[in-house]
């Protein structure tokens, strides 16, 4: 080698700064290559996401008589979307849909063979239950709800059995294709399967086609605790989606039960779980609930539950249908459901579910071709195995980078490393703030709804270039005495020992989610323990190579973490409310995965041949995002494309208001449009494509006076939304009969105890709240169970909820109300308002004038209703 003469170096010196110089050069090329290797790593993770198997046609029957067939049940599940919106209480739900079903179960119970037989039943039900939904729970009324249920036993059954659960109802305005028609029309393919095999199963399959599951959960409360083939029930397999296609998703596990994961780990050929998905699901995060809660919660029953959670855009749209469900879908859900089935109908785990039951499980799949699970208590310690492993050496590679170094000194240059990565993680937080504030008062907030990739440039790119300038600056000043090779040992060192602090608080904790830094902790550490072992810490090739393979590995998990979640979320800002944040949101989780995703290698990038070059890269790239989103199309978040729609979400109801004093004369009369945007945007750009909604006005003033604001809202978790929501004034809705609450009875039963009964009439479709004066309290009522708390409060008072559904055009039942009243007065002792919702789309011409005005990017769930409030 040449060495370059330097002045006022001496030979000594001069030979070092060349080996600098040649360590520094030859980083470069390893982290550029490393860069170009993962984005290759990320087209093979999104490559294995989207992957789906190759589908069966009715010419593949004669290889394999016994296989799933996707072209039987694609022609079924074209059969049931055709029906167009399947709503409970409506002809083409509770008739056609139940038809369909019907002819087809007879059909193929009339070509089952003599080892697995088919019976079914249609059930009728009516009943009443408390939802704890949250934020606010209610209870839960229907009446004529239907369900097709049918049951597969062989001729060795034990009695016991296993529950498939789907739902063939829709919401108003979708056609249900995927939620949860899909579905459905597997399970007739793995009814058409079984009841043709000549293999008998151990235990009984009940297949249950719901009818009510959207009302929301009826038809499942209904089987579940009042049809006879219930009871022989003894754990279930859910069936649902929030999305169009793709693989179906575990996201939801019994808690005590890890038999029936392994039995799903063992059996399914394409297999799809985290437990990361089931503790953010039931943290709260995502605005739904399936009927996993009432198999668990009512029939105390463990259960798995699948999702279709692709594409979530058409979820709950007009745009649930065929097209949006990719060839193979239907293939991957049968092949995993059928095996599955087939595996838990043969075992001896239904016979006897206390031999089996334990803790909980960490589970998760590795890029769709095998899971990895074990028992919360193993990963417990492994996981503070793991954290002891790395903290040991890592304080040993520093005793190894600079020998005879004091034990105070070594932890000062400890935490030095460490400080370095979490004020970059800091500057990168702020940066984040900053960027979704200026985005919100430039009215550019979810600019990436519709073009996801924005994200990496307003979110990752800062987060990346704070990390970098932090590692450059202090390569200049506190850690300059280091050659580059050490340097890189140290500040990954650092990264490594804050990923151990935040597991063993996460391990504490008992969040099973933290095997995710288990995996970033573990691999490196191994890898460097090796290379320690070999004497290959100094060898420059040997070390980065080893540390770039090792961290891929545990990387790789985290870009495939990273591809579901957003995925997931970035669809479901679209329904987050308008009080959310959606930008804050998303910030919060593009910084978390950045963080664990390039935290591994960022110490490195800063210290290329040239780092200010990459920051100014990094950095300018976001900067053009920027520009190009306030002066471009690309910051409005919305499309109505039809090949790739992503619309926003807007509730609008028809609405009469009437008001009424004690005595029941009415003194307010009122209808309009009551508008409710269930994303952040409200009412943004539509204010200047629709005339009407300039003269829109909020519907503060009437909150004091009436229950909720006298708006018709259909579920409690409306009712944050409906205090952003708006009030159009318009010509009375098309109502062919009025909703209202009659006194049929007022008996003082005592001087402080007070019994009335009311009537309570209108559609097929009601709520109602209950809201008791402030000297009254509620102390029983007719319904087995008890009152809940009376959350929230409305000017300071209790309110309940009662929601009722009928499959009947019209709803016509009673209540009984008993209260304790503290002191008897003359004030009225409750307000009561009643919320009709008409189902006929039975729409005036005003109203679907109105409608027609919506662009193709917005999706509009239309309803007549009529909001009436009594004094009593």
């Amino acid at each position: 080698m040449i060495v370059p003469e330097m002045p006022g170096l001496g030979q000594r010196e001069r030979f070092e700064n060349v080996e600098h110089i040649y360590e520094k050069r030859l980083l470069s090329r390893y982290v550029y290559l490393a860069v170009v290797s993962w984005v290759v790593l990320i087209y093979c993770v999104w490559f294995c996401n989207g992957h789906l198997p190759t589908q069966w046609t009715k010419a593949d029957t004669k290889s394999d008589p016994e296989h799933f067939i996707e072209e039987y049940a694609a022609f079924n599940l074209k059969q049931l979307t055709e029906l167009g919106p399947k709503i409970f209480g409506t002809y083409a739900n509770d008739v056609l849909a139940v038809e369909f079903l019907k002819r087809e179960i007879s059909y193929l119970a009339t070509r089952s063979s003599s080892t697995n037989k088919i019976e079914y039943d249609v059930q009728r039900a009516s009943g009443c239950y408390y939802l704890s939904f949250q934020p606010h729970g209610f209870v839960n009324c229907y009446e004529g709800v239907v369900n097709i249920i049918v049951r597969l036993t062989s001729y060795i059954s034990t009695g016991s059995a296993l529950l498939v659960n789907c739902h063939f109802d829709s919401v108003p305005g979708s056609p249900g294709s995927s939620d949860d028609s899909l579905n459905c029309a597997v399970m007739l393919e793995v009814i058409r399967v079984l009841s043709q095999s000549h293999l008998p199963l151990r235990n009984d399959v009940i297949f249950l086609f719901n009818g009510a599951e959207e009302t929301p959960l009826q038809g499942s409360h209904a089987f579940i605790t009042q049809h006879q083939w219930a009871k022989a029930v003894k754990a279930f397999i859910n069936l649902e989606a929030c999305g169009a296609g793709g693989r179906e998703i575990l996201f939801q596990a019994a808690q005590n039960n890890p038999w029936l994961l392994k039995m799903y780990a063992a059996s399914v050929p394409h297999p799809h779980g985290l437990v990361v998905a089931e503790d953010v699901f039931q943290s709260g995060f995502v605005p739904s609930d399936t009927d996993f809660r009432i198999f668990r919660d009512f029939g105390k029953i463990p259960g798995l539950d699948f999702a279709h959670s692709s594409n979530g855009y058409v979820y709950h749209t007009k745009f649930d249908n065929l097209d949006y469900i990719s060839n193979g879908t239907i293939q991957h859900t049968g092949d995993n459901l059928l095996a599955l089935i087939k595996k838990i109908g043969s075992s001896e785990s239904l016979r006897d579910l206390d031999r089996y039951s334990g803790g909980r499980m960490v589970y998760f799949d590795v890029l769709g071709f095998f899971m990895i699970l074990y028992q919360e208590d193993i990963g417990f310690y492994f996981n503070i195995v793991t954290v002891i492993v790395s903290f040991c050496f890592q304080w040993k590679i520093l005793r190894y980078i600079e020998p005879g170094i004091s034990y105070l000194g070594s932890l000062k240059l400890l935490l030095v490393s460490c400080k370095v990565t979490v004020f970059g993680w800091i500057l990168g937080a702020l940066w984040m703030l900053a960027t979704s504030k200026i985005l919100n008062v430039y009215d550019l907030s979810m600019s990436w709804f519709s073009h996801p990739y924005l994200v990496f440039t307003l979110y990752y790119c800062p987060f990346i270039f704070s990390s970098m300038f932090v590692y450059v600056w202090y390569q200049s000043s506190a850690m300059q005495r280091f050659k580059a090779l050490d340097r890189a040992q140290l500040y990954t060192g650092g990264v490594q020992v804050i990923f151990c602090l935040i597991l063993l608080c996460g391990t504490i904790f008992g969040i099973r989610s933290s095997f995710v830094l288990m995996l970033l902790i573990l691999f490196p550490c191994l890898a460097n323990i090796g290379l320690m072992a070999f004497e290959k810490m100094d060898c420059f090739t040997h070390w980065v190579t080893t540390y770039f393979v090792a961290s891929s590995v545990s990387v790789s998990y985290v870009f495939y973490l990273t591809l579901l979640t957003f995925s997931l979320f970035i669809p479901i800002t679209g329904r987050m409310g308008p009080a959310a944040s959606p930008e804050l949101f998303i910030g919060c989780l593009s910084i978390i995965l950045c963080a664990l995703s390039t935290s591994v290698v960022v110490p490195m990038i800063a210290l290329v041949k040239k780092p200010k070059e990459f920051l100014a890269q990094v950095g300018g790239l976001y900067l053009l995002t920027m520009v190009t989103l306030m002066n471009t199309s690309l910051g409005f978040p919305y499309s109505g494309d039809p090949t790739n729609p992503a619309p926003q979400r807007i509730l609008v109801h028809h609405t009469q208001q009437r008001f009424h004093h004690f005595g029941g004369k009415a003194y307010y009369d009122d209808s309009g449009y009551w508008i409710t945007h269930l994303d952040h945007h409200n009412p943004g750009v539509l204010k200047e494509i629709i005339p009407e909604l300039q003269n829109a006005r909020n519907v503060g003033p009437l909150c004091e006076e009436v229950l909720f604001c006298g708006l018709p809202v259909p579920s409690t978790r409306l009712l944050a939304q409906s205090m952003h929501s708006l009030w159009v004034p318009a010509r009375e809705p098309v109502l062919h009969f009025s909703s209202t609450v009659r006194l049929l009875e007022e008996n003082w039963i005592s001087d402080e105890r007070l019994l009335m009964k009311f009537r309570v009439i209108g559609p097929s479709r009601m709520e109602l709240f209950i809201s008791p004066n402030s000297h009254v309290k509620l102390t029983e009522w007719n319904y087995n169970f008890p009152i809940p708390n009376g959350k929230p409060l409305w000017n300071s008072r209790s309110t309940y909820f009662i929601h009722y559904a009928t499959g009947d055009t019209r709803s016509d039942f009673n209540l009984t109300l008993w209260f304790q009243v503290k002191p008897k007065n003359d004030e009225t002792t409750v307000d009561i308002a009643v919320i009709g919702h008409y189902m006929n789309h039975d729409y005036s011409k005003g109203f679907k004038a109105f409608l027609k005005k919506f662009p193709d990017w917005a999706h509009t769930t239309a309803i007549n209703s009529m909001y009436a409030s009594f004094k009593f």
